[in-house]
């Protein structure tokens, strides 16, 4: 079976060599037949691994941000604005421009899909993975169930060949189905372990 090229979000990071950017980038894609396996795995063996689900998040120290229709969460509140050199539209906030965390979403139109269901969304971050997979710029890459909110997600993850540096991406839908949401965190081990449960357990669609 023929396969499409995909130009993924982290491709697009890759051809402008703006690592930083990661998860960056709004590209309209077309439905591909190669769907990269999403197997489930244990929270021990996953980059969620820290987050336990009877956890009680403190906020104090923390900010909320995000942007309406890409969703909301929290991060330390010193973070700031970010805005991405190439210009896309994606939402995103930042610790000395080295630790992003990306906000963003994904239409019917950008997916060029007839609806958004859970097959769409797991396409979705297949063809991310695959754009990981082929710029030759990360390893160890894995691709797990996790949980965003109380959503199921599938979750991307892998870290920089050169600097260690981590990437852990999220997409997953909420109940009104009209979008795929993405959000990714980018940085040291000490910022995921620290960032990455409020991640998963503060993103709202709403404030």
């Amino acid at each position: 079976m023929k396969k499409k090229t995909i130009i993924s979000l982290l491709s697009l990071c890759a051809i402008f060599g703006l690592l930083t950017a990661c998860g960056s980038g709004k590209k309209k894609q077309a439905n591909d037949t190669r769907t990269t396996e999403m197997t489930h795995q244990s929270t021990t063996e996953s980059a969620s691994s820290t987050i336990l689900s009877d956890v009680q998040l403190d906020l104090k120290g923390m900010q909320q941000i995000g942007k309406e229709g890409y969703g909301y969460l929290y991060v330390p509140d010193n973070w700031l604005p970010f805005t991405d050199l190439d210009g896309s539209d994606t939402y995103q906030y930042t610790r000395e421009g080295y630790n992003i965390v990306t906000l963003y979403s994904y239409t019917k139109e950008d997916l060029a899909v007839e609806k958004i269901d859970q097959l769409a969304v797991k396409n979705a971050a297949a063809s991310y993975y695959y754009g990981m997979e082929s710029s030759n710029i990360y390893e160890n890459l894995t691709a797990s169930m996790s949980e965003v909110a109380g959503r199921e997600a599938y979750q991307v993850y892998g870290t920089v060949k050169s600097d260690g540096k981590i990437l852990c991406a999220w997409f997953f839908k909420t109940e009104k189905n009209d979008k795929v949401y993405l959000v990714s965190l980018e940085g040291d081990k000490e910022t995921l372990n620290q960032v990455l449960p409020y991640i998963e357990g503060t993103w709202t669609a709403t404030k």
